[in-house]
């Protein structure tokens, strides 16, 4: 009988099949290929930091500004992606073979914001309370089942300015 362990290679691997087959990155060429895309956004959210650094840290990834470019030709916005990660998270609950009720939890998440608000966009950052020297934030909030002290994560979605917590919680 042979016995699988869960590793962080065995993790970036599942998350990028799984985010290619919801979310194609089309790239066809010689020097890069749509995984290798997929591991800088992997480990840019993996390590909570800007794609660039992921770029200028990794030694065979494509330069940011190239894979900006790469993404930007896909024509992905923020809701193409935040449903296309809920699709792979529904997914994954389907999976489970959980009995019974667990309690759903929603958390709020704010990552600061220090540069100008995007005149196109300027409800993508919220005003909160002031932390990490600013008070404007891109906020997003997740819906997870806590059970064996572990958070199983079922959705997530960014919060904008305008919104109630109500009208969070109740989004498709």
């Amino acid at each position: 009988m042979t016995v699988a362990y869960l590793n962080d290679e065995v993790v970036v691997k599942e998350a990028q099949r799984r985010l290619q087959a919801s979310l194609p990155i089309h790239w066809e060429g010689n020097w890069y290929h749509a995984m290798d895309a997929w591991m800088a956004l992997i480990g840019a959210a993996g390590m909570s930091t800007s794609i660039a650094a992921v770029c200028r840290e990794g030694q065979e990834a494509p330069s940011d500004n190239t894979l900006r470019e790469k993404l930007d030709e896909q024509g992905w916005d923020d809701r193409i992606i935040e449903t296309a990660c809920n699709d792979i998270l529904a997914q994954s609950v389907r999976q489970c073979a959980w009995r019974g009720y667990f309690p759903v939890v929603i958390d709020l998440h704010e990552e600061p914001f220090y540069g100008k608000v995007p005149e196109a966009d300027p409800d993508v950052i919220r005003r909160g309370q002031a932390k990490a020297g600013t008070t404007y934030f891109h906020t997003f909030a997740t819906a997870y089942v806590s059970r064996r002290h572990r958070r199983f994560t079922l959705a997530l979605t960014r919060v904008r300015a305008h919104e109630s917590m109500l009208e969070v919680m109740s989004q498709d």
